[in-house]
Formats: C-alpha cells, sequence, structure tokens
C-alpha cells in the first residue's frame, strides 16, 4: 500500500490568500484542491467530495464537483476538506 502525499502551499498577496493542497492515493490518482486568489471560487481538478465548514463547525457545502463558489457567503474563515487534503480560507 502506497503512502498518502499530501502539499500544502500558501501565499499572501494584497492580503488574499491562495491556498492549494495535492493528494495521491493508492492508485497514484492525483487530486488539486485549489483555491483562487480573488476568494470566490474553490476548485478541484476531478470531481470529488467536498465539505466547507465555517468556523462554527457549521458545513456550508458538501457536494460532489470541480467547484464550489463562495459568493454570497458571510465573510469569515472557512475550511476545505477533499479526501486527506484540507485548505483554510478567508472570505471577504
Amino acid at each position: 500500500m502506497k503512502n498518502l502525499f499530501t502539499i500544502i502551499a500558501a501565499s499572501l498577496l494584497l492580503g488574499t490568500a491562495s491556498m492549494a493542497a495535492e493528494h495521491t492515493g493508492i492508485d497514484n490518482n492525483s487530486a488539486y484542491l485549489d483555491l483562487r486568489p480573488n476568494g470566490t471560487t474553490l476548485r478541484t481538478t476531478a470531481a470529488s467530495r467536498i465539505v466547507v465548514c465555517n468556523m462554527m463547525g457549521q458545513m456550508v457545502a458538501n457536494t460532489e464537483a470541480t467547484e464550489v463558489s463562495t459568493a454570497g457567503w458571510q465573510p469569515g474563515l472557512y475550511i476545505a476538506r477533499q479526501g486527506n487534503a484540507v485548505v483554510k480560507f478567508v472570505v471577504k
């Protein structure tokens, strides 16, 4: 059984965060979770379960898709999970 591999990278640009996480599994299939710099779209390369919670622990998104729009969400800190990849991001 192959080990799971996770890379989490973050950069700050003019107060907006751009974060990404990549993980591969047993079949070495790669999925990529990417938060766009404008902060309005959470995107992945393959359709898979994406779960997003706010800091109160409330689930705000639970979908199997390649993209989740954060437009219209309340400002605050959120946590997105896709498989073993976890990304924290801020909606302003």
